[in-house]
């Protein structure tokens, strides 16, 4: 499934492109999605859930 890593990628790169609201949206979901790998049993998935949890941590209280 490589919806979270398309999810991450737009909320990283997404500057100048997408609104900041949805570039924190894109950040829940891949943080939602890497969650969900993880549970199923992926190990490699760690790192890209800390870095979607950053983002949209960075990016909420601007659209709040």
């Amino acid at each position: 499934m490589n919806y979270p890593n398309v999810c991450l990628r737009l909320a990283r790169y997404g500057a100048g492109r997408l609104t900041v609201g949805q570039r924190a949206f894109f950040a829940a979901e891949a943080v939602h999605w890497f969650e969900e790998r993880i549970q199923m049993g992926d190990v490699y998935s760690d790192e890209s859930l800390a870095q979607a949890k950053r983002l949209y941590e960075e990016l909420t209280p601007a659209v709040l």
